[in-house]
């Protein structure tokens, strides 16, 4: 009996022996997995933080272009009321000039000019060189 006793003591020491084995390697695989979902965390963390600043660089971007597109609209209506007043015809080829040259200097400094915007330019230029054509003729 003592024996069988004996016995069954080591079986049940064994089997406990394996049991915690496999916990320590349950353990340990959980810490490995732990350690794996942090590293992938800390990537979310910074995808996430390079997206919300390409969003805010975007926001930005397209504050200026709006800016751009006021500044251009209230530019082409100073032109226009310059026009319908008497003005000297020299005084406005110098005014067009310079509203070219600081629409040449703006549009090398955005290289990502959307298209509308930049067609918005050609044709509000291409209006002013006629319309500066059409008052060099008339006082030429």
């Amino acid at each position: 009996m003592t024996s069988m006793l004996n016995g069954f003591k080591t079986a049940v020491s064994s089997e406990t022996d394996l049991l915690q084995a496999k916990q320590l390697k349950i353990i340990q695989e959980m810490e490995e997995q732990a350690r794996e979902l942090a590293a992938k965390a800390k990537v979310v963390r910074m995808w996430q933080k390079r997206l919300e600043e390409a969003a805010l660089e975007a926001k930005e971007t397209a504050d200026r272009w709006q800016l751009s597109s006021r500044e251009l609209s209230r530019t082409a209506g100073e032109q226009a009321i310059a026009i319908l007043k008497p003005v000297d015809a020299e005084e406005m080829l110098r005014e067009a000039a310079a509203v070219e040259k600081r629409k040449a200097i703006s549009a090398d400094d955005r290289s990502d000019v959307s298209a509308s915007s930049s067609t918005m330019r050609r044709s509000a230029a291409t209006r002013l060189l006629k319309i500066s054509n059409v008052l060099k003729a008339l006082t030429g």
